[in-house]
């Protein structure tokens, strides 16, 4: 029943955007996580340790929340829809 109810959730997000308020319950976790994780000395190590040999990786982290926070529930919809479901 698991996996079932799971396929059901998967082709309900594939076939129409999420409701900008449970959008917000799932994306505001994650950027409040990353928030937290970019206040420590141990994220900065971990995300700039190949800077010399990837500059690119430079990159990434001064982008990373510009990103998450320009996600839409349509463009989780459009990735259930390419990438989730069959």
């Amino acid at each position: 029943t698991f996996f079932r109810i799971a396929r059901q959730v998967a082709a309900e997000m594939a076939r129409a955007p999420m409701p900008p308020d449970e959008f917000a319950r799932a994306v505001n976790p994650a950027i409040s996580g990353i928030e937290r994780q970019r206040a420590t000395n141990g994220y900065w190590v971990t995300a700039l340790e190949d800077w010399t040999t990837s500059p690119r990786d430079i990159d990434n982290v001064r982008t990373l929340m510009e990103h998450v926070r320009s996600l839409t529930a349509e463009d989780i919809r459009r990735v259930m829809a390419t990438y989730v479901m069959d």
